[in-house]
């Protein structure tokens, strides 16, 4: 399908915003890859954050537990002549907080010479609770997080970006996740390095 995404105001960096990476989630089960088609989709209506509890981080955003999705900023450039470098953001907030549509991760002005990636994952409980007697393995948010990356890789181009050339980066929780999937044995065929911008909290 066709995604209709904007421009920011001040930068010369187009938008695609609440783009669908998995199915709406099973609640304590894995991601399910996006199966959805759609012949237009409106790409500027910010995502919902992910359900959490006892946060001041998102009081005025909405919350969905259909919260898988991802934003990516494009600089405007020419992608027959230049693939652009890919930076993908995962943001902190303990794993039990935060959302893409937070106005402080814009991309408008991260978006230089590079595209810029956010990606929502489940969180708190939903996101990370592990119960082997009930049948719970945990870690789901880290799951999200891989399917969110196999996502980017296979459709970056698409935007203009190199899928050979992809940074997965973040801070606090962000951090920690992004070390975690790096030790992983998938991240060699996800990304091609990783930047932890703070210590896990």
């Amino acid at each position: 399908g066709t995604l209709l995404g904007g421009k920011c105001n001040t930068t010369d960096v187009n938008f695609f915003l609440s783009i669908p990476y998995a199915n709406s989630p099973k609640r304590f089960h894995a991601p399910v890859p996006y199966t959805g088609v759609f012949n237009k989709r409106n790409a500027t209506v910010p995502a919902p954050a992910c359900p959490q509890f006892g946060t001041t981080f998102i009081e005025t955003e909405s919350q969905s537990e259909d919260c898988l999705f991802l934003d990516i900023w494009v600089p405007e450039h020419k992608p027959h002549e230049t693939k652009l470098p890919v930076k993908i953001w995962v943001f902190g907030g303990g794993d039990e907080a935060g959302g893409i549509s937070n106005a402080m991760y814009t991309g408008c002005y991260a978006a230089e010479k590079a595209i810029q990636v956010n990606i929502n994952y489940r969180l708190g409980p939903l996101g990370f609770l592990a119960a082997d007697k009930a049948g719970i393995g945990g870690n789901f948010g880290i799951q999200d997080q891989l399917l969110a990356l196999k996502w980017i890789k296979a459709n970056i181009e698409s935007f203009g970006g190199d899928a050979d050339k992809m940074v997965l980066f973040g801070q606090s929780a962000g951090a920690f996740n992004t070390f975690a999937i790096a030790t992983m044995d998938e991240a060699p065929s996800l990304i091609n390095a990783a930047i932890m911008e703070s210590g896990g909290g």
